[in-house]
């Protein structure tokens, strides 16, 4: 098993050593990616960025049949060149497309959604979505589709539970398979068997749209992090009849 989401030291919200993080891939008995953070446009200048040619030179030793070295881009809309450039001037193994930053501002703070309701601004959130996987040409999968579920303070968060935001999850997922990328499953919100309940939706209707593989990551920032639930989550993804993959060298493997 693999887990494809992983931030070391690299990033800039994480603490995490590289030998640290190797070390517990080894003890879990699974292969891991490093996907660092690397925001174009973030609202705050120089935060979620990273050197990559010092990454390359720290960590291209790391590689291996069961490690490989990847990169979380944060999409913002305008921003598709420089991403391509990023990604096409790098050998990274695996690129993942995420949501972080809506109307220029990070959906982790509560200003977000100040004033507006849940529509509106899973509104927003998911038109920026589809409009970027449709400008960045150089993902290959796309993050943590219910990101936003994490901080939205609604007394239910959760995406599918609103059937006017149905149509929105749809258009994401139809561009996302019509371009050739996938989807993510990230566990990173998962506690019990009633959290997978309430994304089976989304991942059973992208089954239905055509979607045929996921990436599986923990979005780790700490050892006890990386693999978290990640047996489950293959268990959830068989049951769904998709196939768990992994990325090397930009090419998708499924395992």
């Amino acid at each position: 098993m693999f887990d494809s989401h992983i931030h070391s030291s690299i990033s800039s919200d994480s603490t995490l050593e590289a030998a640290d993080a190797i070390r517990a891939m080894k003890e879990k008995k699974i292969g891991g990616v490093f996907t660092e953070h690397y925001d174009f446009g973030y609202p705050e200048a120089g935060a979620f960025l990273f050197d990559p040619d010092t990454y390359f030179s720290k960590y291209d030793s790391l590689r291996s049949s069961r490690c490989f070295l990847g990169v979380e881009l944060g999409l913002v809309p305008g921003y598709g060149e420089e991403s391509a450039d990023l990604v096409r001037s790098h050998p990274f193994d695996y690129v993942i497309g995420s949501i972080h930053v809506v109307e220029n501002i990070d959906i982790y703070y509560p200003e977000f959604y100040a004033g507006r309701s849940k529509l509106e601004t899973y509104g927003a959130y998911f038109e920026a979505m589809e409009a970027c996987i449709l400008e960045f040409s150089d993902f290959d999968a796309l993050g943590h589709i219910d990101y936003i579920a994490r901080y939205a303070p609604y007394s239910d968060p959760e995406v599918w539970s609103e059937p006017e935001l149905h149509p929105n999850v749809d258009r994401v997922l139809r561009a996302l398979i019509e371009t050739g990328r996938v989807l993510e499953l990230n566990t990173r919100r998962i506690k019990s068997s009633a959290d997978f309940d309430a994304i089976r939706p989304i991942y059973a209707r992208y089954v239905e749209l055509g979607g045929h593989a996921v990436t599986i990551g923990s979005d780790a920032h700490s050892c006890e992090r990386i693999g978290w639930k990640l047996q489950e989550a293959y268990a959830f993804i068989s049951s769904l009849g998709l196939k768990a993959a992994v990325f090397q060298k930009r090419q998708l493997i499924r395992l």
